[in-house]
């Protein structure tokens, strides 16, 4: 189905609920048998205007009459329509799909528009430098304890690959204490 061009001028597949298609369908299908039995083409548009089938739904028409009566039946506050184009980019993104899937499904030119606005939503996204703190740290700790439990006073290696005597410091951080 294609409802318009976008305002990069390429056509996109945008992916819907198999529920929402069969919908769709059905009214393509009443909207056909009306036409047929006024006599009239079938209109070029999924929402014709009420008042002239060969234009779109007017845009102000439908805040009124659909968007925000939706809203306070759903009691959710007032929010432009498009807003609900980040909801749906925000939402599919804390899921765990894929973000360049979503980016294309919003019709981004570049997986880089998506990133800078819906990035934040990754679960995890950055959670891999938390990841690596805790290892380093973990590791140190292994260290300590490997040498004060060590019998004897040979240097035990540091994480840093420097040489340190059992419980003390290492040669590399007695050096950065002496300055």
């Amino acid at each position: 189905m294609i409802v318009n061009t976008p305002k990069s001028g390429r056509l996109r597949i945008v992916d819907c609920p198999a529920a929402l298609m069969a919908q769709l369908q059905e009214r393509r299908s009443i909207a056909q048998a009306e036409a047929a039995v006024a006599g009239r083409p079938l209109p070029p548009w999924v929402f014709p205007a009420a008042t002239d089938p060969t234009r779109p739904l007017n845009a102000s028409w439908l805040w009124r009459h659909v968007w925000a009566p939706l809203l306070d039946k759903a009691a959710v506050r007032a929010i432009r329509i498009h807003d609900a184009r980040h909801t749906y980019a925000s939402l599919m993104l804390r899921r765990g799909v894929p973000i360049a899937y979503v980016s294309r499904q919003l019709g981004h030119s570049s997986i880089q528009i998506t990133v800078d606005l819906y990035g934040h939503f990754v679960p995890g996204g950055d959670r891999h430098h938390a990841e690596g703190l805790a290892a380093a740290i973990e590791a140190e700790r292994a260290t300590a304890e490997a040498r004060a439990l060590s019998p004897h006073s040979d240097p035990v290696p540091a994480p840093n690959g420097t040489l340190a005597a059992p419980g003390g410091w290492s040669s590399a951080e007695r050096g950065s204490l002496n300055t």
